[in-house]
């Protein structure tokens, strides 16, 4: 008996809870609301005794520099000082301008050089005037206006002063080779509809080249550069760029390795179309120059593809000896062809490229050159790897390097090995 009235004793507070009646709901809280103090009710800042701006109107800026310098060249000195000057201004009819000027004075004399390959006339010429212009006073100056819109869409940019010619975009996206640009003293404009994915440009002017070292300046010589072209989406997936370049005076380095403008006119022609869908692009590219050498033709085909991670690049080429683009020296004399493949995804990144290169005239290079990189991210601030580059001509030469970059709360260190070995044995280096 006592056994039962113990477990009658046990269960009973559950029954007795029950029959004691409904307990009290626990209390209703109502929902979390965001709280947002009203702007009027907001104390006003302290004036910023640091920060003086106006914000009344449009964006505009200006800016002064002024530079001085001394450099030694073994025995020979010079000096250099020079003032920079430049800013923008945005308006609401007009688009934007912007203006950089420089002038500067300089005691520096370069010395004549021996080109032999070259009309020695024309060298002790040009060495004459860039001598007598390197000395005194020098400058440049580039006015720009971009953005202006016109009627039917279009958006206008021009130029005024010391520019460089302008391209097509095809033009500008080569993966393989690189058709550079000419720098020159005149007037450029550039035309863009970009609903229609059609564009145009035209520029006239002095040929000339850059100079100076702390400022920058600008050589006037007695040529002239003109440059026009287009560009059009003429099909779905389908891009056309046509473009002529014509320039008076070429580029050649002087004993010192710096650039001099000599005699001698260069006429050229470049056509190219692309085709391009989500992971691939084709694209075709013909070249064609004339110049007191000669004439010559080129080929090339780029080609781009994207495969998951991968990134592929391969192609062929096939440009003549003494082809031209301008008033400086290109790739030419070479046929074959080229494979790269990139992976980049989470801590590594890689990449593989294989050239097989023959001279078409016999005179130039002939074989293979193959690269390799390799990097691994092992934390956010250590980083390491190593590069490779491995040439054929018969014989085999190669470069290699080794290196290890880590970020601290000092700055970013770099530990760095490289070896290097010109096949026969004397051209070994370390560092």
């Amino acid at each position: 008996m006592l056994a039962v009235m113990a477990t009658s004793i046990c269960m009973t507070p559950a029954s007795a809870s029950v029959e004691a009646g409904p307990q009290t709901p626990p209390p209703q809280t109502s929902p979390y609301q965001d709280r947002i103090i009203a702007p009027q009710a907001l104390a006003a800042l302290p004036p910023d005794d640091d920060e003086d701006v106006d914000t009344d109107g449009l964006p505009r800026a200006i800016r002064l520099e002024l530079n001085v310098g001394q450099s030694a060249r073994g025995d020979d000195t010079s000096g250099e000082q020079g003032l920079s000057a430049g800013g923008f201004w945005e308006t609401a009819d007009w688009g934007s301008f912007s203006l950089d000027a420089t002038v500067f004075h300089s005691d520096r004399d370069r010395l004549e050089f021996d080109r032999s390959e070259f009309d020695r006339s024309a060298l002790d010429r040009s060495a004459r005037d860039r001598s007598a212009r390197d000395r005194g006073l020098g400058g440049a100056a580039t006015l720009w206006q971009r953005n202006l819109f016109v009627d039917g869409g279009w958006r206008v940019d021009n130029g005024l002063g010391v520019l460089n010619t302008p391209s097509p975009g095809l033009q500008r996206e080569q993966y393989r080779f690189f058709l550079p640009t000419v720098s020159f003293a005149g007037v450029s404009t550039q035309w863009a509809q970009d609903e229609r994915d059609v564009a145009g440009h035209a520029a006239f002017g002095r040929a000339g080249i850059y100079n100076g070292t702390r400022v920058v300046g600008f050589d006037l010589a007695d040529g002239h550069v003109a440059a026009v072209g287009a560009q059009w989406r003429w099909a779905p997936g389908w891009t056309g760029a046509a473009s002529y370049l014509g320039t008076q005076g070429r580029i050649v380095p002087d004993q010192q390795g710096e650039a001099t403008l000599i005699d001698g006119s260069t006429h050229a022609a470049h056509l190219t179309s692309a085709w391009q869908s989500v992971r691939s692009t084709v694209q075709l590219n013909l070249l064609g120059s004339d110049t007191e050498r000669g004439r010559a033709q080129g080929a090339w085909v780029d080609t781009s593809a994207r495969r998951g991670r991968y990134r592929h690049n391969y192609g062929v080429f096939s440009l003549d000896p003494e082809l031209a683009w301008g008033a400086l020296p290109i790739n030419n004399d070479v046929r074959g062809g080229y494979y790269r493949v990139a992976y980049q995804f989470a801590r590594w990144t890689w990449n593989l490229g294989l050239d097989d290169i023959r001279s078409i005239s016999g005179n130039g290079f002939d074989g293979q050159y193959a690269t390799g990189f390799l990097r691994y991210q092992s934390s956010s601030r250590l980083g390491y790897g190593g590069s490779l580059n491995v040439r054929r001509t018969p014989d085999i030469t190669y470069s290699a390097q080794l290196f290890a970059d880590r970020r601290t709360a000092w700055g970013q260190t770099r530990v760095q090995f490289d070896h290097a070995d010109g096949g026969d044995g004397s051209g070994r280096s370390w560092l």
